[in-house]
C-alpha cells in the first residue's frame, strides 16, 4: 500500500520537474547537452524506482504497474507537455531525441538494476 501511495504522490513533482527542465533548459540547448542531461533523467528515475522496491519490496503486479510502467511515463520529460501536430518539423526531432533518449536510457538501466 505504502508503494503505490508514494508511486502516485510521485506524479505531480516529477511531472512538473520534468515540464520544467523542458521548457526552460532541454529544449533551448544543443543536443550535446540534452542527450546527458536525458541520460541522466531515465537513470535516476530508474535508480529511484529500484530504491523504492528494494525498500517496499511490493509484489509483482504492483511492482510491474505503479512501479515500472508509472516510472517509464516519469522517465520521458516532455511527455504531455506539447502537442507534437502543432510543432515545427525541428522541434519534433527535439521532442523525439528528447523523449527517446530518456526513455531508453530508463529500459536499460532498470534491466540492469532488475538483475544486478
Amino acid at each position: 500500500m505504502t508503494f503505490v501511495l508514494i508511486s502516485i504522490l510521485s506524479l505531480v513533482p516529477f511531472r512538473r520537474l520534468g515540464w520544467f527542465l523542458s521548457k526552460n533548459i532541454l529544449y533551448w540547448v544543443p543536443n550535446i547537452f540534452t542527450v546527458p542531461a536525458c541520460l541522466l533523467w531515465g537513470v535516476s528515475i530508474a535508480y529511484l524506482l529500484h530504491l523504492l522496491i528494494l525498500w517496499q519490496d511490493p509484489g509483482l503486479v504492483v511492482k510491474i504497474i505503479f512501479g515500472y510502467l508509472l516510472a517509464a511515463y516519469l522517465s520521458i520529460p516532455d511527455y504531455g507537455l506539447f502537442d507534437e501536430s502543432t510543432m515545427p518539423a525541428d522541434a519534433v526531432v527535439k521532442n523525439a531525441t528528447i523523449s527517446f533518449s530518456s526513455l531508453g536510457s530508463y529500459i536499460v538501466t532498470s534491466i540492469i538494476l532488475a538483475f544486478a
